[in-house]
């Protein structure tokens, strides 16, 4: 189903609790090749600034912005698309993941 949106989005505030959170949600519409709005907080940011993903938002007022923004441009939705499947594949995969812990293993064990 993800596959078939156009855009998906991420609305969070900027409590403590959701400073905490993981950006899954995002990383799974990137995953499908979706481009993003999310709230510009916590890791989300962070997913933000590896690339062209989508647009980040901070106040109430930018999400209508930010969603014609996207809407009005199937190019620009296609190229930020690719673009997040492109940075999941490369920093976000299972496979990045276990070099990532096998690596803190070694370090720790000392080999």
């Amino acid at each position: 189903m993800i596959q078939g949106m156009d855009v998906g989005i991420m609305p969070l505030d900027a409590s403590e609790w959701s400073l905490g959170k993981c950006s899954y949600k995002m990383l799974l519409y990137m995953a499908c090749a979706v481009p993003v709005v999310v709230s510009d907080v916590g890791m989300n940011s962070e997913v933000l600034r590896r690339g062209a993903v989508g647009i980040g938002v901070r106040a109430l007022g930018q999400w209508g912005e930010a969603m014609d923004e996207l809407m009005s441009s199937e190019d620009l939705r296609r190229s930020m698309g690719l673009t997040g499947r492109r940075i999941v594949e490369g920093h976000y995969s299972v496979s990045d993941a276990a070099e990532a812990w096998a690596n803190l293993i070694r370090r720790v064990v000392g080999r």
